[in-house]
């Protein structure tokens, strides 16, 4: 059966609309019953335990106060997981957010590093995770990747050499929930300088400093005050001495990573991300910088 006609026959939905945004692999819908709007997320079979784990930590998160998706149910039907939310009506972080005062640019971010924070605090098993193989072997296939796609930015070849010769600083590091694309294109815009969290599809288990790294490539385009604010939220005792060494090498994986992840798509969409490249290796003066300048100031 249809998933539309699924969700209106069994599921009685009166009003059923196709969700084309984001990159899911997941199938994502808006449908009223009763008055209500949930935003249904509909998965293959394969995904089942990922997406009931995502679903358990969320209602966590909404157990706390948190501005996230309401969760309302979860269902298997034949080869589909169905995880249903509450539709959160806003509009999207990432276009409006240079229209706010710079102060409140910062005090959306400050609340988004709290939220960081308690999305690190939720209770995981890591016990059977070596972070420093997994993290290691991920970046080592992705610089594989790139080289064998002939893909090319100025000054890749120090990006490499820096990603190989400090590997060893992934030893031994904490391991946390993590949303898994923490930026402002995953956050909508709420009243008294909050911001809902959104689209948790790529949570993982890792270390808590690389969930900065999509601020640093994403959302710092959009918002110098809000990833400031972020950093001051998540880290108000000041920030810890290992993190720029760390953030520079998850920044250099980002970079290659990005790009070679972009040639499943369009070329536009590979152009677009070497835009968002060569801000970086700017951000770090080709490298020679240990944080990136946006920040020194």
């Amino acid at each position: 059966m249809e998933q539309r006609e699924l969700l209106i026959s069994k599921y009685e939905y009166q009003d059923v609309r196709f969700l084309n945004k984001g990159w899911s692999v997941d199938a994502k819908w808006v449908g009223v019953k009763d008055d209500q709007k949930h935003l249904i997320r509909i998965s293959d079979i394969r995904f089942l335990s990922r997406r009931q784990w995502e679903f358990d930590q969320i209602s966590r998160l909404y157990e706390q106060g948190w501005p996230v998706n309401r969760p309302i149910s979860f269902f298997i039907e034949d080869t589909l997981v169905i995880a249903i939310y509450s539709y959160i009506e806003a509009l999207d972080l990432e276009p409006n957010i240079h229209k706010l005062p710079a102060s409140m640019q910062y005090d959306m971010g400050f609340f988004a590093g709290e939220a960081l924070l308690a999305i690190h605090s939720l209770p995981i098993e890591a016990d059977s995770i070596n972070h420093y193989e997994r993290m290691s072997q991920k970046m080592l296939t992705y610089i594989d990747r790139y080289l064998e796609k002939q893909l090319h930015f100025p000054n890749d070849d120090k990006v490499i050499s820096f990603i190989k010769d400090h590997l060893n600083e992934l030893s031994d590091r904490p391991l946390v929930f993590q949303h898994g694309d923490y930026h402002v294109g995953n956050m909508l815009l709420m009243e008294y300088q909050h911001a809902a969290i959104i689209d948790f599809n790529r949570c993982d288990i890792g270390d808590p400093y690389e969930e900065f790294s999509r601020a640093y490539f994403f959302s710092r385009r959009y918002s110098i005050p809000f990833v400031l604010g972020q950093l001051d939220g998540y880290f108000k005792q000041g920030i810890p001495q290992d993190f720029h060494s760390l953030m520079k090498l998850y920044m250099c994986h980002t970079m290659i990573s990005a790009l070679t992840w972009s040639t499943q798509f369009s070329i536009g969409q590979t152009e677009t991300l070497r835009q968002f490249v060569s801000m970086v290796m700017d951000d770090y003066d080709q490298l020679q910088l240990d944080k990136p300048k946006w920040l020194t100031k």
